[in-house]
């Protein structure tokens, strides 16, 4: 004859407080459910914990005894909610691991060595499984995302297809600022959240971008090749302006944008700068001069770009603003390689049309190991890593747990981007 053995513990709390629950069931199987949930100013109803001990003949039993014990608790909830006049909360109730329902996240990484940093964090959430994926090809990208609760994604591509495919996604959280990888219609049209990590990396891009600057204004390049090869001359070099004489332009001028303006007021003359979304007013409190986007090629003896990838800024600067430029100017990407038209590029770069240029993203990355720009000498080329710093690596990772917890407890994200 089965034994079965109930105790529960009812516990008070005032203001915001958690309550758990443990249901375990032996032998043959233990399940576990933390179930939490707050109410300011009211007395919550808090499971300390349920044990049951029984033995069964069958699975049926075991599954019957489970469904009962959720509706049991479902309807005490149920019942608790419903008691506050007038007032909802955000209720995160993960009762659906009563019915095995545990929830999946997929984390799509391609640089990192490992994700245990998310890993700890995302195991607040009970029973939930963490699958790695590192591929950027879209059909295997559909096949592990398609019964994901929630996706961290690096660079794998969240095309149309990919987003369709994610039959249970309440959030897509990407690693990095940009979202340029990810559908953002196709998750509005599926009621996905979308969350990036805006504030990661602002000193390590600003830095970045200001070191290609002065490298580029001290012909470090060429000067470091010269002297290796015994025909360093100073010839070679001229003309350098003296830099506080010289004017930088910036195109964008977001959180990046005004940490390099901040670093770049001492050492030149003036700053400019276009974007349409940004006042001159504003711009003025960070000692930079709002111009049209042709003055701002024409008159920056360099142009630091920092917008991100749209269907408007794909190619904006193209040739025409590229002949605009100064033959001494010198043009810098930190943001991304597709809004640099990368032939034209080329192209102005061949024929000494501008003087030089340091990027560190691409129109496609990696890049080509044939690409032109490997054999051009007045070209400073990194592989899209301005972003990085052991500090920021740790950031990033912890950000983007963080968000993706807040999306499956029920919350809102932090940094949720503006789906269009």
């Amino acid at each position: 004859m089965p034994l079965i053995s109930i105790s529960m513990t009812m516990a008070p709390r005032f203001g915001s407080g958690y309550g758990n629950s443990c249901i375990s069931i032996l032998p043959g199987a233990t399940i576990t459910a933390a179930l939490t949930y707050f109410f300011p100013m009211v007395a919550v109803l808090s499971f300390s914990h349920v044990i049951a001990k029984f033995s069964l003949q069958t699975d049926c039993g075991l599954a019957k005894l489970c469904h009962l014990l959720y509706n049991h608790v479902r309807a005490i909830v149920k019942t608790r909610v419903s008691g506050i006049a007038g007032r909802r909360q955000s209720l995160y109730l993960p009762i659906g691991l009563l019915q095995g329902n545990f929830m999946k996240v997929v984390i799509n990484y391609q640089e990192y060595a490992d994700v245990e940093i998310e890993k700890a964090i995302l195991r607040q959430l009970p029973g939930v499984e963490i699958v790695e994926s590192r591929t950027r090809d879209e059909a295997s990208f559909m096949e592990v995302v398609k019964d994901a609760d929630a996706v961290i994604v690096q660079y794998g591509p969240c095309t149309t297809a990919v987003v369709s495919a994610m039959a249970r996604a309440k959030a897509i959280v990407r690693y990095g600022i940009a979202v340029d990888n990810v559908d953002l219609a196709a998750a509005r049209k599926r009621g996905i959240i979308v969350s990036n990590i805006p504030l990661y990396c602002l000193d390590e891009v600003s830095n970045h971008a200001l070191a290609m600057i002065l490298a580029l204004h001290r012909r470090l390049s060429a000067a470091d090749r010269l002297f290796r090869e015994n025909r360093h001359h100073l010839e070679a070099l001229r003309p350098i302006p003296r830099l506080s004489e010289t004017t930088a332009g910036l195109l964008g001028f977001g959180n990046i944008a005004r940490r390099l303006a901040e670093k770049l007021g001492p050492l030149f003359a003036e700053i400019l700068s276009c974007d349409p979304a940004v006042g001159s007013e504003e711009m003025l409190t960070s000692g930079v001069r709002k111009v049209e986007l042709d003055e701002l090629f024409r008159k920056s003896d360099f142009v630091s770009v920092h917008v991100p990838l749209t269907p408007s800024t794909r190619h904006l600067v193209d040739r025409r603003l590229l002949s605009l430029m100064k033959p001494s100017a010198f043009l810098v990407n930190t943001s991304r390689g597709a809004v640099i038209d990368e032939s034209a590029l080329v192209e102005a770069l061949q024929k000494r049309q501008i003087a030089g240029a340091g990027l560190d993203v691409f129109e496609v990355e990696p890049l080509s190991e044939n690409s032109p720009l490997r054999s051009l000498d007045n070209v400073i080329l990194t592989g899209h890593v301005a972003w990085y710093s052991e500090g920021a690596i740790r950031e990033l990772k912890e950000t983007a747990a963080r968000e993706t917890l807040r999306v499956l407890k029920g919350e809102r994200p932090l940094f949720e981007v503006k789906l269009c």
